[in-house]
């Protein structure tokens, strides 16, 4: 490895840097040794994408071009959707000199004009590449797995290119340092830090020509309309000033003779481009206003795209309004350089798959806590919220009791003759700790309080049972039973009496279990649980004496979940990932020993790959753990563990199947005289003076012919509007892994009584969020059709027990495979860092079949190679607008479901703060009808913003452009407003530029395409689902009419949408909240409904 370098005095009077630069390292930079790690263990091979297909098109314009000016001052080179291309100067045909399926981004040139410094992800990660002024002979520099290399410039030392490292990872301690910082790389070989550490908050960094000053703006790299002051680093003093007082400046460009520096800084809501004297200090606005709207900022490409002076320094050349500019620096003249760019892109075909929605009977995706009889004869577990018990090895599951309360958490006692379990009733306001005989019956309690109580262990003489137990209730009736902290750790003698506290837990974070396992020693003396350590980075294993004193911790490691001790106490069974791993239990040492799943020190058995939770032994040899419905069993021998994967496969004990029937009315129900927009196609077909009717779950007609059966409810609907039932298509619901539900949940209340008839969760754990959607869909629950990603598929914060480090494509194989079991209906990638692995999960989810979404991460150039690379879909907003022709077509073209979320927007001011303040829905009594204070209380004090920074319009005026082009555009409210926040979303679509049916569409007909859902969804046609809402105000006149529901069918069933009344079939009122006081129940009632029509 050779190193030519230029003598530079500034250097001289730095000799760590000198040292530095002669010893070129090139491990300095980081993620060499990791890159070296990686490849010694076969590293990741090439993802396959299966078919590629070629978008082209030409346009005249394009969305966020970084550019640089050639040091002959002839031509431009600029990026535009992962393509590097040059144009001459004065404009014309543009030239591409970098394509493919991977994404280059930032050119600049070399300062003697040969080479282009660019960022690339052709490895996989985002790193410093070099090539041939004409694209030929690439060269990668920089070879970072995760960290993030942007924005190249050139220093002369060498010479050298000055590149910004963003790490991936935050301080390994909470204010520690940071390990982003600038660094040099040299063309060939070696790399440095430019000043030490003393740059890590540099961003957008550009050198003087002669090298001494490096010039950048502060402030964070990534922060929604923000920006810091304009500084300079001096690097023969090491001194860092600041140039301007203004912590609003922006991405700076020096001309070559060193005498001007141009930035721009952010004046309200515009974007002046500004040029300083830095001979005499003296600044003028070059261009006021050269961007008028919010531009909103990505986080791995700069605050705004580079740009340069020519080299004569008469002229400014950059990108603003989707046009390159040439600005002159004497006069501030702004002229636009033409360009054409015939644009050719191969990219994947996206990932689908059209699936029924049945109306059979309902099969549970999911059981939890399988536990195995001490005789190895009989399964018990949780199914649906209730218990459920087989025999072994092929019988059939059937209902250990016949209550209607909640059932959580079983088990056996040391005998095999008792079960003991957790309950919850919203009427009881909690529930209790009880103990049935094996064969049912009546079952008792051992708790006197009501609470909420989870996960009980026996003691190994059956004496005592432990337990976990939240909050006391009267502490969390704001909140739901799912959602209560820290959590106390108690036991209690068995045949009842007084319970002793052990400790108190905090809650995990970001758990897929939230309540501890608890396992008890061999001698019972003591009791082991996880809990969090100080940091909340870890868990540890500990153990405490019975009176809570002699803390000991035996394991701290990360990231995990749940760990089940064997009764022998010689082994450690842990989840981590939705996977089982054993490991030994260290028996001697005060000190704690730091476990680590791959690299020791205690040696370690993976039993599962595809996924495994609620790991049981049921004796010292055997543990026991299940897969969505799949109970498995693994046998030990001795006591040792066997390092490295197992190679024996496990036995399956049983595959379980509780199918329970469906929610399906009988009988038929007809609304007439309506206006009915039926949403057919996707097509604008409103029919007036119509009538719907449905049997049982589905429409059997519709129009003004459609005929009534007898014996039909008939309802008349004259003078109001009927619309499908909405379809939020990114609906956080509040699912949370802590083990118990309340029998009326106040999200999916909420958003059934403002009309969304189906919700799509794009995160939430997977166990609860399938359990519960299985039991609306039996009637056991009220609330929307639930879909689910599940579990999302974390790449980003390695703490966490989800994060998940794909390496391979079998790795991404086994997480899909893992979710498709557990019931997803589609994937939720979340910030992989490398596009590799992005890349092995579309892999993945095409060869099963399983639709793949992805979070935004607040990254555009993220979301796009997505699109590319086969995605489904992607959610929330794209952080750069407004969109060009450019980005525009590749949406359309590939026809990718986009959710912009315009209720949390990357980039600038959301939808949320805006309308809660516009409607107050705090003081809203049909909202406080159904929703916590506290929970409305928490937005009350909003902020008002200025009309020209709401970020939201420009999103929804990018969301109708796409639309109107042929994009997919779908209504997502994010959670952040259960149900009201559907309507905002529509009518901040409609104050972006959207007609109300163009809104209505995106709320209805688009959703159930981005599900593969569109022959039972999403429109009004016979043979469909019954899902459709009945408002007095029509909402094509003024989509402020939305909310103005009268009945919401769902699956045939008729609600009165103020009180959630059912009216048909069968008249049930809704039963008060378990939080809600008499006295605001009664404060908020809703007028009683009277009956609903009569009978034809």
């Amino acid at each position: 490895m050779s190193c030519r370098l230029t003598p530079n005095p500034f250097l001289r009077s730095a000799p760590r840097l000198v040292m530095g630069a002669a010893m070129v390292l090139l491990a300095l930079a980081p993620g060499a040794a990791q890159s070296q790690a990686d490849t010694a263990r076969g590293g990741a091979r090439r993802p396959d994408l299966g078919p590629l297909k070629t978008i082209t098109f030409d346009t005249d314009e394009g969305t966020y071009l970084s550019l640089d000016v050639s040091p002959d001052g002839r031509s431009i080179a600029f990026d535009m959707l992962g393509d590097i291309y040059v144009m001459p100067i004065e404009g014309g045909e543009a030239r591409v000199i970098s394509s493919g399926l991977h994404w280059d981004q930032q050119p600049r040139w070399s300062p003697d004009g040969r080479r282009i410094a660019f960022v690339s992800d052709r490895d996989g990660a985002w790193n410093l590449w070099l090539m041939n002024g004409d694209g030929t002979q690439a060269k990668q520099l920089s070879r970072t797995r995760k960290d993030t290399y942007i924005s190249p410039a050139w220093l002369p030392d060498g010479p050298a290119i000055m590149v910004r490292m963003n790490a991936w990872s935050p301080p390994a301690a909470p204010g520690g340092p940071s390990a982003s910082d600038l660094y040099a790389f040299y063309p060939d070989g070696g790399s440095m830090r430019v000043a030490e550490g003393k740059l890590t908050a540099a961003t957008n960094a550009v050198a003087s020509p002669d090298g001494r000053y490096i010039y950048f703006p502060g402030g964070s790299t990534f922060a929604f309309g923000s920006a810091g002051p304009l500084n300079r680093y001096d690097r023969l003093t090491g001194n860092t000033v600041p140039l301007t007082w203004s912590g609003r400046s922006l991405r700076p460009a020096a001309s070559a003779d060193g005498t001007l520096l141009a930035y721009l800084r952010k004046v309200d809501a515009r974007l002046d481009l500004v040029v300083r004297n830095l001979e005499t200090g003296d600044e003028r606005v070059l261009v006021p206003g050269l961007w008028t709207e919010e531009i909103g900022s990505s986080r791995n490409q700069g605050d705004y795209p580079s740009y340069g002076f020519t080299p004569d320094g008469r002229s400014i050349i950059i990108w603003a309004r989707g046009k390159i500019h040439r600005i002159d620096v004497a006069t501030g003249a702004d002229a636009i350089i033409p360009m054409r760019v015939k644009v050719s892109l191969q990219v994947a075909e996206r990932v689908t798959n059209p699936r029924r929605l049945t109306s059979d009977s309902v099969v549970s995706r999911v059981i939890r806590w399988p536990r195995v009889s001490p005789d190895g004869r009989r399964l018990v577990f949780s199914a649906m919220g209730r218990l459920w018990t087989l025999d072994l090895p092929n019988g059939s599951p059937r209902r250990l009791t016949s209550g209607t309360e909640g059932e959580y958490a079983p088990a056996f006692s040391p005998d095999g003759r008792s079960i003991a379990y957790t309950t919850w009733s919203d009427s009881l306001v909690g529930g209790h700790l009880r103990v049935i005989p094996v064969a049912g019956g009546a079952s008792r309690a051992v708790t006197t309080q009501p609470g909420q109580y989870l996960n009980p262990a026996w003691a190994p003489d059956g004496s005592k049972i432990a337990y976990v137990v939240g909050n006391p209730v009267s502490e969390q009736i704001a909140w739901q039973p799912d959602e209560t902290m820290p959590y106390a750790i108690r036991w209690i003698p068995s045949a009842g009496g007084e319970s002793t506290l052990l400790t108190h837990v905090p809650v995990p974070n970001w758990p897929e279990h939230s309540h501890p396992t608890l396992s008890w020693s061999p001698d019972a003396a003591r009791l082991y649980l996880t809990e969090m350590t100080t940091t909340r980075a870890k868990r540890s294993l500990v153990s405490f004496r019975l009176d809570g004193t002699d803390k000991i911790v035996h394991l701290r490691f990360n990231p995990g979940d749940e760990a089940a001790l064997s009764p022998d106490g010689t082994r450690v069974a842990i989840t981590r990932g939705d996977n089982v791993f054993v490991t030994q239990l260290p028996r001697f040492g005060l000190t704690p020993v730091d476990y680590n799943f791959e690299a020791g020190p205690l040696p370690t058995m993976r039993l599962t790959r595809d996924g495994g939770d609620f790991p049981q032994w049921t004796d010292a040899r055997h543990l026991v753990w299940s897969n969505a419905t799949k109970v498995y069993r693994r046998t030990f021998s001795g006591t040792d563990v066997a390092p490295g994967d197992t190679t024996t496969r496990p036995e399956l004990l049983a595959d379980v199947k509780v199918v329970v029937p469906r929610d399906v009315p009988r009988g038929t129900v007809a609304f007439t005289n309506a206006r009915i927009v039926t949403m057919k196609g996707g097509t604008e077909e409103v029919l007036q003076g119509a009538t719907i009717v449905a049997t049982g779950d589905r429409i059997v007609a519709i129009g003004n012919g459609a005929r009534i059966p007898a014996g039909a409810t008939v309802i008349n609907a004259g003078g109001r509007t009927i619309i499908p039932g909405l379809h939020d298509a990114h609906a956080h619901m509040q699912f949370n892994p802590y083990g118990s539900y309340p029998e009326q949940k106040w999200p999916h209340i909420m958003n059934m009584a403002y009309g969304v008839t189906s919700a799509f969760d794009p995160w939430n754990p997977s166990h609860e969020i399938f359990e519960q959607g299985d039991m609306v869909a039996a009637g056991m629950m009220l609330g929307p059709r639930i879909f689910s990603t599940g579990t999302w598929i974390d790449g980003r914060r390695e703490e966490l027990p989800q994060f998940i480090d794909i390496r391979t494509a079998e790795d991404a194989r086994a997480i899909v495979r893992r979710l498709k079991f557990l019931g997803a209906d589609m994937l939720k990638e979340y910030m992989q860092p490398r596009r590799d692995q992005r890349q092995f999960l579309a892999q993945a989810a095409r060869e099963e079949g399983v639709p793949i979404t992805a979070e935004g991460a607040g990254d555009w150039v993220h979301d796009l190679s997505m699109v590319m690379d086969g995605y489904t879909a992607f959610e929330h907003t794209l952080p750069i607008a407004p969109l060009y022709k450019d980005v525009v077509e590749l949406l359309v073209q590939t026809k990718v479901h986009y959710t912009p979320t315009l209720m949390v927007t990357y980039g600038g001011e959301a939808l949320n703060s805006y309308y809660y303040g516009l409607t107050n829905p705090h003081d809203d009594p049909k909202v406080r009808r159904f929703t916590p204070e506290e929970r409305m209380d928490e937005g009350r004090r909003y902020t008002r913003v200025p009309e020209d920074e709401l970020f939201f319009r420009q999103i929804g005026r990018d969301a109708v452009k796409i639309s109107r082009a042929g994009g997919l555009i779908s209504l997502g409210a994010h959670g952040n407003r259960q149900g009201i926040g559907v309507h905002w979303e529509l009518w901040g679509k409609v104050e972006g530029g959207a007609t109300p049916w163009e809104a209505l569409r995106d709320a209805t007909w688009r959703p159930a395409e981005k599900m593969g859902l569109e022959r039972d969804l999403g429109s009004l046609e016979v043979g469909k689902l019954a899902d459709f809402i009945i408002l007095d105000r029509n909402p094509l006149e003024n989509i402020r009419n939305s909310d103005a529901i009268r009945w919401v069918v769902k699956g045939g069933v008729v609600y009165d949408a103020n009180s959630m009344t059912t009216l048909w079939p069968v008249r049930k009122p809704l039963q008060r909240f378990f939080w809600m006081t008499e006295a605001d129940r009664q404060k908020f009632k809703a007028v009683d409904p009277p009956p609903l029509g009569g009978t034809r």
